[in-house]
């Protein structure tokens, strides 16, 4: 199936994109599903890289991204092409967390029976989730729900 995007401003088709079916969006959740634990499993330094290479392609892209939201969403171009930026420091944000986002120590000498102990925690990935954002910022909310 297909849909057409249109211009809000003047109604004009501006592309005409495939549609997913169940079955497509079933298929690649099993599909993120069988690669979760290898992501899960990455060094942070690989995650990291991940993100910044996701930044700078955006940041490449960055006039097309904006000149789309423009025509998709009806936002001023310079409204755009913040977003797209906004974006782009969304991932960088993003890989800095990857490199730095580890677990803790906790003293449990709050209570008498923790005095001398240490707990500690790891963070782990949840594993796959499915968001669904708003139009009004289409780049960036995008960018915003995979750091959550």
């Amino acid at each position: 199936m297909t849909m057409q995007i249109i211009n809000p401003y003047n109604n004009t088709v501006i592309e005409t994109i495939e549609t997913s079916s169940q079955q497509d969006v079933a298929d690649a959740v099993g599909r993120a599903v069988n690669v979760k634990d290898d992501m899960a499993h990455l060094p942070a330094w690989q995650k990291a890289d991940i993100l910044t290479r996701a930044a700078a392609i955006i940041s490449e892209r960055e006039e097309p991204l904006a000149q789309n939201i423009v025509q998709s969403v009806g936002k001023i171009i310079r409204h755009a092409r913040s977003e797209v930026k906004r974006c782009v420091e969304t991932f960088g944000f993003a890989a800095d967390a990857a490199r730095n986002l580890h677990g803790e120590t906790i003293p449990m000498d709050a209570a008498r029976t923790g005095v001398g102990k240490i707990g500690w925690y790891v963070r782990v990935p949840v594993g796959v989730v499915g968001a669904i954002t708003p139009f009004n910022f289409p780049l960036n909310l995008v960018a915003q729900s995979s750091r959550r």
